[in-house]
């Protein structure tokens, strides 16, 4: 069962540094899902058991969603 959702949006973090003032080590949980957009700046995910989401704009209203 799903007990906690995070999101983080790193868009406006530059470099790794700054991810150090995050705490994630404090999302991870056991029942808690973390979505993250803008990833990259991790280079490789540093959480076990991910998994890339990518929503695509189809048109206005339409999104395109892979796994």
């Amino acid at each position: 069962d799903i007990k906690k959702i995070v999101h983080l949006d790193l868009y406006r973090l530059t470099d790794q540094s700054q991810l150090q003032g995050l705490a994630l080590e404090d999302y991870q949980q056991p029942n808690a899902v973390i979505f993250i957009e803008w990833p990259n700046i991790f280079g490789a995910s540093p959480f076990l058991n991910s998994r890339k989401v990518k929503i695509e704009v189809v048109d206005e209203v339409t999104r395109q969603i892979s796994f």
